[in-house]
């Protein structure tokens, strides 16, 4: 809970750095900040990524996602979403022509199966297992439709599962195409795209001009 506690606060101030985008880098467009840490990322795969600098928040899209500045959820890539009484079903719908980074193609329900069944995967041996101990799969209904089946309900899905790291979509065919180079090749279709990376000097980050939001 520690971790995930700090993970909050470190999302709520890349929040408010990104967001002081219009008054500091208005002339230049490029914002750049520097963050003193004891270690470079080794990933940003989200099956993987616990690291400090939650970079995963500006690559990739979550069904749902906190609002700016607030405790409240609102629909991310989802359309709509609804939950049984039991709270052991949600069934979702995307949003129609959401684009993965780098020409990978629109975003499907498939990519929702492979990214959260990936993480429950033992042989993923995934840091975020526990994230999603009590899913038993996900079922594609159709182009933009699925159904999240839990074996019993779990009270953090829509808390720090769903919003947060774990719940990341990755790109199917990327993943399948780039293999373990996606840890640091990452394909997700947030606001930012993922342009360079040298290893203990910088990272950037390039404005995604198709993003859906």
């Amino acid at each position: 809970m520690k971790i995930k506690k700090m993970m909050m606060v470190i999302t709520l101030a890349l929040i408010l750095v990104f967001a002081s985008m219009a008054v500091c880098g208005a002339d230049e467009d490029v914002l750049k900040t520097r963050i003193r840490l004891g270690q470079d990322i080794t990933t940003v795969d989200p099956a993987h990524a616990v690291s400090e600098y939650d970079i995963d928040l500006l690559l990739y899209s979550r069904l749902v996602r906190y609002k700016e500045g607030s405790s409240k959820l609102i629909n991310d890539a989802a359309e709509k979403l609804e939950i049984n009484e039991e709270g052991t079903v949600v069934t979702f719908k995307l949003k129609e022509g959401i684009q993965f980074h780098k020409g990978y193609g629109e975003m499907t329900a498939e990519d929702v199966k492979f990214s959260f069944e990936r993480i429950i995967d033992p042989d993923e041996n995934s840091e975020y297992a526990s994230d999603w101990k009590t899913l038993d799969r996900v079922e594609v209904t159709g182009k933009y439709t699925g159904k999240i089946i839990l074996k019993k309900a779990f009270a953090p899905l829509f808390i720090t599962t769903l919003p947060f790291t774990p719940g990341s979509i990755i790109s199917k065919k990327a993943y399948e195409e780039l293999g373990k180079k996606f840890a640091t090749k990452p394909v997700g279709s947030g606001p930012y795209y993922w342009q360079e990376w040298k290893p203990e000097q910088k990272i950037v980050l390039e404005k995604f001009d198709e993003y859906f939001d």
